[in-house]
């Protein structure tokens, strides 16, 4: 004869099976819910950003991507590049954009609307940041402290994305010896995840060219000096940006005293950094 399970027993096994199918479904949903928010927060930036740049008019766009013949800047062996101590990192595909021929006359007036329409939607713009064919095309801020611009965008909207902004010790008009800008290396590909393409030396070679263009209507021209991938405590994130020496001794190759530099910083994995250092050529 069989024997019954017991009631008891019974209705522990249902409880448990229960529970673990109501622990099942709450991480489910959880996973659900953040993958939804990333992609809601993704979005949001992107369509944000996409905003301000149909707000730069064509005539800034054109000033900006002109071709400049300016001589390369002689760079040297660069330890910092080797892909042999960054084998797990993932050098992302990056789709490049026209040069566009110089025009004959730039519409300043034009330009210089364009510039004050983006000081209006937020006075801390100091820039517009162009990494040439790579995707990165930005407005520049500088805030109070260094935290501020990590979760809020241009538009004063929080969002992990952020916005690119100059450390708020380095001067906001490019004239020190070395002005430093932080962005973030979003999953999607947006904001300065394009940077760690620059571990490939071929990719580095390849796309030199920096331009910003300040709220002044100053365009200020960059090539790609060195790659560095470092980690949070590199001295670049708490040095002097005011004293030359001091800046070209965080560099294997600096330049002469009396150059001008602009650092990209971004993060990468865990504590570690990618820091492209360009200098401002003729």
């Amino acid at each position: 004869m069989l024997n019954s399970a017991n009631p008891t027993t019974k209705l522990v096994r249902k409880l448990v099976v229960g529970f673990l199918t109501a622990i099942s479904c709450s991480l489910i949903l959880y996973a659900l819910w953040g993958f939804i928010s990333h992609w809601l927060d993704s979005s949001a930036a992107k369509s944000e950003y996409q905003g301000l740049r149909e707000m730069r008019s064509d005539l800034m766009w054109e000033l900006m991507t002109t071709q400049r013949k300016t001589p390369p800047v002689a760079t040297g062996p660069n330890p910092a590049t080797s892909m042999e101590s960054v084998t797990d990192i993932t050098i992302p595909s990056i789709a490049t954009e026209p040069v566009t021929e110089p025009p004959t006359e730039p519409n300043y007036a034009a330009i210089t609307a364009s510039l004050e329409a983006l000081q209006q939607a937020n006075p801390d713009f100091i820039a517009w940041l162009l990494v040439l064919n790579t995707g990165i095309d930005y407005p520049l801020v500088q805030g109070n402290d260094n935290d501020h611009y990590l979760h809020t965008t241009f538009n004063g909207f929080t969002n992990p994305a952020g916005t690119i902004f100059m450390d708020f010790r380095c001067r906001n008009d490019f004239s020190a010896p070395l002005s430093l800008i932080h962005g973030h290396n979003m999953r999607d590909g947006s904001m300065f995840a394009p940077l760690v393409a620059y571990l490939d030396p071929q990719f580095q070679q390849a796309h030199p060219d920096i331009v910003i263009l300040t709220n002044q209507g100053e365009r200020l021209d960059y090539q790609v000096l060195e790659v560095q991938y470092t980690n949070a405590w590199n001295r670049v994130f708490s040095t002097d940006y005011d004293d030359y020496d001091t800046v070209a001794a965080l560099l294997y190759n600096p330049p002469p005293e009396g150059n001008h530099l602009i650092a990209l910083a971004t993060c990468l994995q865990g504590d570690d950094r990618i820091v492209i250092y360009a200098q401002l050529v003729p």
